[in-house]
Formats: structure tokens, C-alpha cells, sequence
């Protein structure tokens, strides 16, 4: 049976087959190539390690993939490709749950299809930036914070990985500075306006450029 080259994953979604390559398209439009497929037996001890796509990717030896092609492996382009719309098929099905794609596929087109007027995306777009920010793996968190994604969230909904008070801190220094402040893991030093989260808490601040306190608010001193 011949596998088609082109695959509807629903009003949004499509998936298409060119050059050897598989697309993603939204709304009809180029979105990114898919690039990297990843099989894991469900029956394996491996398996029941993997909470999440990121995980498996986190376990397996990162050069896998530069030591096999798919020729290697006897799969063919159309193989991979149909490989691609099933795990995008199961992913829409499971009401976008990005523990089933890697995290840099999974939330950029969560992300676009939130803006394309997609209803489930937009229901769901927050609240898996913030469980897998909570649940997810130091890499998943630092990928969140890298791109920019922890920046999205308002007052409210930044309570649900810090205290009240640190959320409103944030959001009354990033009105005073009129921008976004970046969010790290690690050191504030390369990262511009930024502050550090660990477990919970705000342990940097680092802010650049001139502010408009004429002094340090109460919520700051708090941190």
C-alpha cells in the first residue's frame, strides 16, 4: 500500500513529505521540519524510566544519531515520514501534551498554533509551560526559560512556580523597566535584566540600564 505524502492531522495541522524531508505546515503555511523521530519499546526497562519525549532524548547517547541513518536501520523516507504524522496524530489526540514531543518542537508549535486561533492550544499553551517547567527535567526547564517561554506567563499565573509576592515583584519591576525580565538556572551574568530561580525561590536579581524607583520596593526586599 503506498503511504501518502501528504497527512491532515487536523483543521490546523498538516503534514507533508518533500524532498525526503517532513514538513510541518500550519494553516497552510511553512512551519519547521521535523527531524528527529524517536521510537521507544513500551516493553522495555528503558521505557519505564521515560516520563517524557525530553527524558528519552536526555538518556539516550547523543551520538545515536550521527552513527545510524535510516538507511542503516532498513527505514525508508516514507517510513519516517508516516512515523512523524503518527506521533503528531497521538500528540493533537492527547489534547497537546508536550511530554510526548521534544520540548524544542512541542512548544514552538504550541506557540503558533495558539496565535493561528487554535482553541485547545490556547486552553492548554500556560499550563504545560508551567507543569513542565515544575515536573519536567533541569534541560526541560532551561530550554523554558532560554526561549523566553517562563516570560509569557502574567502575575498569576507565574504564583504557580514562585511566591505571590516574588510574582507581583517581577511583574511591578518589568512595568517600571518596560521590558521583560530574562529567567535562568544558572548565573544572571550573561543574561541581561534577569533573576535566578531555585526550587521555588528568587535567589538573583540583576537588573540593567536605568529604573524608575526612586527606591528599592518593599516586594524586592522580600526576595
Amino acid at each position: 500500500m503506498e503511504i501518502p505524502s501528504e497527512y491532515k492531522v487536523n483543521k490546523y495541522i498538516t503534514l507533508c513529505l518533500i524532498e525526503g524531508k517532513t514538513m510541518i505546515f500550519i494553516n497552510g503555511k511553512k512551519f519547521r521540519q521535523c527531524k528527529y523521530l524517536f521510537i521507544v519499546n513500551p516493553q522495555s526497562d528503558f521505557a519505564s524510566n521515560v516520563k517524557s519525549i525530553d527524558d528519552a532524548a536526555e538518556m539516550l547517547d547523543s551520538h545515536i544519531e550521527e552513527s545510524y541513518t535510516p538507511e542503516d536501520l532498513g527505514i525508508t523516507e516514507k517510513e519516517i515520514f508516516w512515523g512523524h504524522c503518527s506521533n503528531l496524530q497521538a500528540w493533537a489526540e492527547s489534547g497537546y501534551d508536550t511530554r510526548l514531543l521534544h520540548s524544542n518542537l512541542a512548544f514552538p508549535l504550541l506557540k503558533k498554533l495558539t496565535e493561528s486561533g487554535d482553541i485547545q492550544a490556547s486552553r492548554v499553551f500556560k499550563e504545560e509551560i508551567v507543569s513542565r517547567f515544575l515536573k519536567g527535567s533541569t534541560l526541560t526547564r532551561q530550554y523554558l526559560c532560554e526561549e523566553n517561554y517562563i516570560q509569557l506567563l502574567q502575575e498569576e499565573e507565574l504564583t504557580a512556580i514562585m511566591k505571590a509576592s516574588s510574582a507581583h515583584a517581577i511583574k511591578l519591576i518589568e512595568e517600571r523597566l518596560e521590558k521583560k525580565l530574562n529567567v535562568t538556572l544558572w548565573k544572571t551574568s550573561n543574561r541581561g535584566s534577569a533573576y535566578k530561580w531555585e526550587e521555588g525561590m528568587i535567589i538573583e536579581l540583576k537588573l540593567n540600564g536605568e529604573f524608575r524607583f526612586k527606591e528599592i520596593p518593599n516586594e524586592v526586599q522580600e526576595f
